[in-house]
Parts: C-alpha cells; structure tokens; sequence
C-alpha cells in the first residue's frame, strides 16, 4: 500500500513558523510533523510514498519520496493539490493531509479497512475544541454518517448538531477501484463546475478533498467512516503547534 501525502499549503496561520519551512517540516519533539507520518506509516508496511510539495518545494528533499510539484499552489487548493498526483491513484492507498500528526494506531486501522472509499472519523472530537480559539469547532470538516457507517454529508459547513458523527481528520483509504472512482467523480466535476463555484467552494479550483466527496456521496457514492477516539492532532494555527509539542510526547508511534 501507498500513501500520498498533500503538502503544497502556504502555512499562513502557523506563521512566523512557516515563512522559511512549510508546515509539514515544523518540529514537534525533535521530529517533524512529516518524519512523524513517516514513522507511523512505514511501522504498518506502508512504505511507498509519493507527496505534493507547492510552498517553498525546494525545502522537502528526503529520500524515499516521489515527489510532485504542484505550481499553481498559491491559486488553488487541497483537491488540485491531490490531483496533481493522478497518477498514483492507481493502487491501494492513503490520503493524508501533510498538517496531521496521528499514531501508528491510526494507520493501523486504516491499512485494515477493506472498504474502497473511507474516511477516518474522530468520533471524541468536541473535547479538543474546547479552548481552542484560533481554529473554533465551526471549522471543523465534520461527518455525519448512517447507521451503516456510510457518509451522508461532509464539511465545515455542517452545523455542530447532535447528527455529527465527528471531525473527519484529513486521512482517507483508497482501494485501487476508489481510486478509479475518485479519479473519475473529479473529471466529470471538473467539465460540469470549473470555473464556477463547486459545493461548499467558491471556484472549482478552490475546492476543499470535502468538496469533491460531498460531490461522490451526492451521486450515490458509498464511501464508509473509519472511527478513531483520539490519537492525532491538527497543526492549523500557531496555538496548535504550540498544543502539539506539548501534547504529542506519549505516543510515538
């Protein structure tokens, strides 16, 4: 299995930390973020890696990783991102955000999932958002699921109902045949929406990974949660970063 990691965000809510390093390159306890994915990857045999850089590219250089430059970052957003790496949606993977930190545990029941489209769900998620003023609860990517599991709506937009599954972290497991889906559900968007706004998105090109699964879920889509308690952590803003460094000492992966 693959994983496909979307760096290409300018990091504006964790400056002054990100005007010299992107995000993903922030260190939390002698590691950064991305080293951190890495390490929980790689413990559950997920190994080849492929990662979209846009922001200060030339700064991700490890080995081990094919690499994708997504040129027009400063103008579109994490569904372009992705998609600047079609081509290796071509097999089991997984998408993750490159601003998470989660633990190998994560992974674990991500590699295990035998659905073709699911996303990981944080079914503890309100506890993390009390006190957290720079990224409030409204912003949240939030799920609301059926009692099958299966995605009935996603997005910020959700209001905080008690219909909320939970906070959809930014990782999902593709099968080879979602890739095929996901592949297919963006191209058809694209000659239907582009220019135009796209679901919750002002402008095609500015469309949010939400947008485009709203989009399959609409159409008839079957995409599964994969619930978790816990166990990860978003670096959005500045008082994020400053929770993770002091928050993710205990679980290494």
């Amino acid at each position: 299995m693959k994983a496909i990691i979307i760096a290409a965000g300018l990091g504006k809510r964790c400056r002054p930390h990100t005007y010299k390093v992107p995000k993903c390159l922030l260190s939390i306890n002698g590691k950064s973020i991305l080293e951190h994915q890495l390490q929980s990857l790689r413990v559950n045999d997920v190994t080849d890696i492929a990662l979209i850089r846009g922001y200060l590219a030339q700064k991700i250089t490890g080995r081990g990783i094919r690499y994708y430059d997504n040129l027009n970052y400063e103008h579109n957003n994490v569904l372009s991102s992705l998609m600047t790496a079609e081509q290796e949606l071509d097999s089991d993977c997984i998408v993750s955000y490159a601003d998470i930190l989660y633990t190998a545990e994560v992974i674990r029941a991500a590699v295990r999932s035998s659905a073709d489209l699911a996303v990981i769900v944080d079914t503890a998620w309100r506890n993390r958002y009390v006190g957290r003023k720079l990224h409030p609860l409204t912003e949240a990517e939030k799920v609301i699921s059926d009692g099958q599991g299966r995605v009935l709506s996603i997005g910020k937009h959700l209001d905080d109902t008690e219909e909320v599954t939970g906070e959809f972290i930014g990782c999902m497991r593709l099968s080879q045949n979602g890739c095929g889906i996901i592949r297919e559900s963006f191209h058809e968007a694209k000659n239907q929406y582009s220019p135009r706004g796209f679901q919750q998105s002002k402008s095609f090109e500015q469309a949010y990974l939400t947008d485009i699964l709203q989009e399959m879920v609409d159409k008839g889509v079957n995409i599964d949660i994969i619930p978790i308690q816990k166990n990860w952590i978003e670096v959005d803003t500045v008082e994020d970063y400053e929770y993770a460094k002091a928050e993710f000492k205990g679980y290494q992966g």
